[in-house]
């Protein structure tokens, strides 16, 4: 659900939701959502561990997370959004571009995975799986309406659209969708969101304009 909608209080059942920039509903709290932040940090500090101490416990961990997540059939994610950040009474409860931005997570776990790569847990078929899956939801943002719609954002939904692409692309082995991103990052999104006395209008425009502006100078140092 999208964090900043809340139950309209003129409305007997709240619907449609409005909004409240800034202010999250703790509804989301019982959602999806929070699930992927204990999965990616998860993997990455297992990666971690398994890499500086050399202990496979830490691999076979990391890859039964990852397993559960993106490859057993019974309990995997699908490789899309199409319900994220749904506004409740809006567009049939469906989700929004704007709700990409909930993966960004998963920008460093794949790099934690490609040290996950070199343990003995972390068998062939699992990374070909892996591989599979991030081509899969790399596609569905290329192409589905919602990734199409996050594409055009000018802010920093924008930006880090464009490096979750690059991040899915150079882990899925695609490396002419990741340089075309990559080689555009400058001129598509530096060099319009920030003015040259270094503000950026479009996030000094929210309620919470010192998060938004660092928030989306952390995902340009990214890419």
């Amino acid at each position: 659900m999208g964090p900043y909608w809340w139950p309209d209080p003129s409305k007997p059942d709240g619907l449609p939701y409005i909004r409240k920039d800034g202010e999250r509903n703790p509804e989301i709290q019982k959602l999806d959502r929070y699930k992927l932040d204990p999965l990616s940090k998860g993997i990455t500090i297992l990666a971690y561990a398994y890499y500086f101490s050399g202990e496979e416990k830490y691999a076979w961990k990391a890859v039964e997370f990852l397993q559960i997540w993106f490859l057993n059939e019974k309990t995997r994610m699908n490789p899309n959004l199409n319900y994220a950040q749904m506004i409740r009474g809006r567009n049939g409860d469906k989700g929004r571009g704007e709700g990409i931005i909930d993966t960004y997570c998963f920008v460093k776990m794949l790099d934690c995975i490609m040290l996950l790569s070199k343990s003995q847990a972390m068998k062939k078929k699992d990374m070909d799986g892996l591989k599979q899956w991030f081509s899969e939801y790399l596609d569905w943002l290329l192409t589905s309406d919602l990734g199409k719609d996050e594409r055009m954002s000018k802010n920093n939904h924008g930006t880090a659209y464009d490096i979750q692409v690059t991040a899915c692309a150079l882990f899925a082995d695609r490396k002419d969708v990741a340089m075309e991103f990559i080689n555009n990052f400058a001129e598509s999104r530096l060099f319009k969101q920030i003015e040259p006395d270094g503000s950026q209008p479009l996030e000094l425009a929210r309620t919470i304009a010192l998060h938004y502006s660092i928030f989306n100078i952390d995902h340009a140092m990214d890419m």
